[in-house]
Formats: C-alpha cells, structure tokens, sequence
C-alpha cells in the first residue's frame, strides 16, 4: 500500500539501484514515493486552501501553533457519519481551543453543497475549520482515498499519526499538546 511507512523506504531502496533507468514506469514510481514520503509521520503536512461552506478561504497553515486534527469524510459516508463524527464532537467539546482544533474535509460529489451542510449541521460539527474538496484537489496529498481518514498535525505542522484509533487518538493528542 502507497500508505504503508514500509512503502517509502522499500521503494527509495529499489529507486537506488534501479532509478537511473529510463522509463515511464520508473517515472511513474518516483512520483509515487515521492508522494508517499510528503504524508509520512515527521513530514511537515502538505498545506491547503479551500473555501468554507460560507465562501471564507482557510488555509490549514493557519492553524499552526495548535495541534489539528484533519479529518476526511463525506455526508454519503455512514461509518464517518454513524461513528467518526459523534467521536469528533466529544474530543472537540474536551480540549483548549487555543490548544486543539478539528478541520473536517468533506470529500462530496455533486454541485450541490446542500448534503455537506446538512449533515454538518445535523451531526453537531460545531467547530469552524469546515471544508469540501470535490475535485480531488488536495486530497490526493494526504493519501486520503479511503474515507474516514485522520490526520494529527503537531503544533509545528507535522504530521504526528495517521489514522490513530481509539485511545490511541486522544493519547496522541494529549501528549502533542503538553509538548
């Protein structure tokens, strides 16, 4: 898997001795790792901007200072809807503002908004950093093809865990806070 840790130091071991070759598929790979290795843990987050549902641009870059969750989903999506959200409200309503902030990323289909802000406003996702990306355009950074998908970035802007899990979520953000 291009998301597996393994696959960046697997694939810069076989770049290194077959690299040099010239072809698409080398290519091809190269740009693969490459990607892979700007969404590992201690890689600084790839940034993004995006409009709000209200039209205000956010950039993730200004959120520096605090630790961010990013959380990737979609109003069609029942386990982001049914589990992932409820547990995001919870860890929202626990932690310091001016320490901790969530920014959801919605990976919708459609022209309409209207399914992406219902359903923020019907799962209580209170917190203001809200954001759609329907043309897949920054997306494709963070490997999140797969929803739901969570990202912890560190107050420096790094990227702390991928997909942590019950309790291990909370244990993450507990100790990037008290860094």
């Amino acid at each position: 898997s291009k998301t597996h840790p393994s696959f960046v130091k697997y694939g810069n071991q076989f770049l290194e001795k077959y690299g040099a070759e010239e072809s698409p598929m080398i290519d091809n790979f190269k740009m693969a790792v490459s990607r892979a290795s700007s969404f590992m843990t201690g890689a600084v987050a790839p940034d993004f901007a995006q409009n709000d549902p209200d039209g205000n641009p956010i950039k993730l870059s200004e959120l520096r200072g605090k630790v961010v969750l990013v959380d990737f989903w979609a109003s069609w999506c029942g386990p982001c809807r049914r589990y992932g959200n409820p547990k995001l409200v919870k860890l929202y309503n626990k932690y310091d503002k001016d320490k901790f902030e969530i920014m959801n990323v919605a990976l919708e289909r459609g022209a309409s908004n209207d399914k992406w802000t219902s359903a923020i406003k019907k799962d209580g996702l209170v917190w203001p950093y809200q954001l759609v990306d329907k043309n897949r355009e920054f997306s494709p950074l963070y490997g999140a093809s797969r929803i739901p998908r969570i990202y912890v970035i560190d107050k420096e802007g790094r990227l702390a865990a991928i997909n942590p899990q019950s309790p291990d979520l909370e244990k993450t953000i507990e100790k990037l806070m008290k860094a």
